[in-house]
Formats: structure tokens, C-alpha cells, sequence
């Protein structure tokens, strides 16, 4: 099912900081927590939190922004947003978990929000967890235990990284090419984006370096898996007309490309977010 974005309801900075507290995200007591979102649709303003966040998408597809990057999480995937990190939040119809960590707890992360690949372990411990809200009383021995365990294990699963995520600029001109070339991904091409962006072709070449640190066609190869990537995840369209719709002639080289973006094939990755329907 394709949410329309007027069911979508989005927050204003102050009623952002007022579901923060009303959580008790940087409350103080129990260091380490698990919050799981009521909320399927809504946009959160920019804000940030004193702790560290592991967020695990349950369904749906997430979207986070970042000063300089848009982050796209799709099922049974997991994001890292370390503490007083500025971010913004896009939930579309989707059910979501976080373990909120002390940095006290978890000192040695670096700064960068991430994508992980979320393995069975992390899922099962931080569904297990729900049961550990910030209300949840009493502070127990075999609490206190298990989520030193998860922060242990933290290092591993922060080493297991996914490029699912876009750079993100203020360059005026350099935006008018980037929202072009997500609005035509099955056909776009630099001498399009340059033109919708009025620069010369050489110029936007060197914008994209830099201002993304990429070249044109890894950006473009990045925006159409992460493309697919959102459309497998609904029962429909079929695998077929997705790599059409994002720039595939062929299904050989859409699946080849998929598979080494993923890791897996585009019908193993729609079986596994959406269990199969609609292949």
C-alpha cells in the first residue's frame, strides 16, 4: 500500500521537544531504554537527544535527514544517530523500535550516522527489550546485565555499514540538478541535469565532487538502487518494472547491480521486507 503523503502529520520544533520529554529520551535514570514509536506517520522536526540512538525498522520505509546526508532505512535495517546529533525523521506508514543509550554507557562510537545491517542478534535483543520502557520499574540486575551485553556488541554491528544514504548540499544550483535527476530516474542524463540546473556539464561535474564528494554516475547509480530499493518494499509494482523505472533495460544487469549494492537479489530483498507477495 502506497501512503499518501496528506495522512502524514508533521511536527513543529516545539511539538518535537514535547514528544521528546513526554518519552523522557533525555530524561534522567535508567541509562540505556527501548521506546517503540506509536506514531506510523509523521514527520519529526530537526532536534537531537542526549543519548545515542539504535533505531530498527520493523516495516516501512525510514527516512532521516543529516546536515549533509539523507539516510533511507528500509525493513529489518537498522540506523545509528549518535547523541546531539541534528537530524530530522520521516516515518511513512511505518513501525519502529529504538534503544536509546547513555554515551556513559557507550563511550567509544564515533560521530557518524550510519545504516546497519541490523543481524538477527541485534533484532531479537532489541525486540526482547521492549519490554524495558523508560517507566519500567524496577531498574533490575538481569536489565542492568543485558543491555551491557547490547552495548558490547555495539562495535561489531556499527562495522557492518550499508551505503543506503544520499549526500545532501546547499548548493542552489546543484540542488536544481540533484531534484531533477531523482524525478527522472529511469531516464535522466548529466547533459539533462545540467541543463535543469543551467550550468555547463563541466561545471556540474565538478559541483558534484565538490560539493558530494562522488561523481555523477555514482550518485546516479546510488539514487536508482535506493530507488528500487523503496519500490521493492511495497507489493507492488513487479520486479520488472521497477528496474525499468530506474534506468534498466536489462533484468540481469538490474539484478546483478542490485545484488552488489544489497547483497541479496531484488526478489530475495522483496521476499524479506514484504514476505513474498506480488513477485
Amino acid at each position: 500500500m502506497i501512503v499518501h503523503a496528506a495522512r502524514i502529520r508533521t511536527l513543529t520544533a516545539a511539538e518535537t521537544q514535547q514528544h521528546i520529554q513526554a518519552v523522557g529520551i533525555d530524561a534522567p535514570g535508567p541509562g540505556t531504554f527501548v521506546h517503540q514509536d506509536q506514531a506510523r506517520h509523521i514527520v519529526y522536526n530537526w532536534h537531537s537527544h542526549r543519548r545515542h540512538q539504535l533505531l530498527y525498522a520493523i516495516s516501512g520505509i525510514l527516512r532521516v535527514e543529516t546536515r549533509d546526508q539523507e539516510l533511507i532505512v528500509s525493513p529489518q535495517r537498522a540506523l545509528w544517530i549518535p547523541a546531539n546529533t541534528l537530524h530530522r525523521t520521516r516515518l511513512e506508514d511505518v513501525a519502529c523500535a529504538s534503544v536509546f543509550i547513555s554515551p556513559r554507557q557507550a563511550p567509544n562510537t564515533d560521530r557518524r550516522v550510519r545504516i546497519l545491517a541490523a543481524p538477527s542478534l541485534m533484532r531479537e535483543m532489541i525486540l526482547h527489550a521492549l519490554r524495558w520502557t523508560p517507566s519500567a520499574a524496577p531498574l533490575t540486575r538481569v536489565r542492568e546485565q543485558f543491555f551491557r551485553a547490547l552495548c558490547a556488541l555495539l562495535e561489531d554491528w556499527l562495522a557492518d555499514e550499508l551505503p543506503c544514504a544520499l549526500p545532501r548540499t546547499n548548493h542552489l544550483a546543484l540542488n536544481r540538478a540533484l531534484r531533477y535527476t531523482q524525478a527522472n530516474l529511469e531516464t535522466v542524463s548529466l547533459v539533462d541535469a545540467a541543463r535543469a540546473a543551467a550550468v555547463s556539464e563541466r561545471t556540474l561535474r565538478r559541483l558534484i565532487r565538490a560539493e558530494l564528494r562522488m561523481t555523477w554516475r555514482g550518485y546516479l547509480n546510488q539514487s536508482r538502487m535506493i530507488r528500487a530499493m523503496e519500490l521493492l518494499c511495497q507489493p507492488s509494482p513487479q520486479v520488472a518494472d521497477i528496474a525499468e523505472m530506474t534506468g534498466f533495460r536489462s533484468m540481469s544487469a538490474f539484478s546483478a547491480r542490485f545484488r552488489q549494492f544489497a547483497g541479496e537479489t531484488p526478489r530475495e530483498y522483496r521476499r524479506r521486507t514484504v514476505g513474498g507477495r506480488s513477485m
